[in-house]
């Protein structure tokens, strides 16, 4: 695998790929899909055409300062936490959400552009998908027919770039000789960490994710 990407871009299916790279390696630009939940069956549209995140009805999700988008069914975490967007007495400062709102959409759209002109430069560019099954239900043929799927849309719509497909050990061998020297590289973990728990050090697999992903 090439060592010496200009950038290296998560693409979800939740926010854990992103955090264990920083755990591994440190600090990374920010990228439109880092910190987000993503359809499945929408991450194809979104690589071929960012600009429809937040380019229709945007859904609240208060309980979690996270934000929906209903075009692409993407969910986009706020910057604050749920606490600081309470006031004194413990109500909803509703002055707050809706300042987060629009600091939401502002700085999802930024990065929308930037996943856009990133995708078009000659840098070279590894993204990375993570399949994790509390967010992608696919098995068998229907994962393989995924993987190829994103596969070429990165192909066609990314410039200079490869993908980097991590999964869990019983999905590996629907998809492993997907894998080759240049463009797609399989690689699988014992297990990810549940949902909303990937910075838990109770759940998180960094053991497994040293041994199988830092050889990037």
């Amino acid at each position: 695998m090439n060592n010496a990407y200009d950038y290296i871009i998560s693409l979800g299916l939740n926010c854990e790929v992103r955090y264990q790279l920083g755990k591994n390696y440190g600090a990374f630009d920010s990228s439109l899909l880092e910190w987000a939940v993503s359809s499945p069956e929408s991450l194809a549209r979104i690589i071929e055409n960012p600009s429809l995140v937040f380019s229709g009805k945007i859904e609240e999700m208060r309980d979690y300062n996270m934000w929906r988008c209903k075009v692409t069914n993407t969910v986009f975490h706020g910057k604050s936490t749920v606490g600081e967007l309470l006031r004194p007495d413990g109500k909803v400062d509703e002055e707050k959400i809706a300042l987060e709102k629009r600091d939401t959409i502002s700085r999802i759209r930024h990065l929308s552009d930037k996943f856009t002109s990133v995708a078009r430069s000659l840098d070279s560019k590894l993204y990375i998908v993570g399949i994790h099954p509390e967010f992608c239900k696919y098995s068998g043929s229907e994962l393989r027919a995924f993987v190829k799927l994103i596969s070429s849309t990165i192909s066609r719509s990314c410039n200079n770039s490869s993908l980097l497909v991590v999964t869990i050990k019983e999905n590996l061998d629907s998809i492993k000789n997907l894998g080759n020297e240049t463009s797609l590289f399989i690689r699988a973990i014992d297990h990810f960490s549940p949902f909303n728990r990937a910075t838990n050090p109770q759940y998180a697999d960094l053991n497994g994710w040293k041994k199988n992903i830092a050889k990037l």
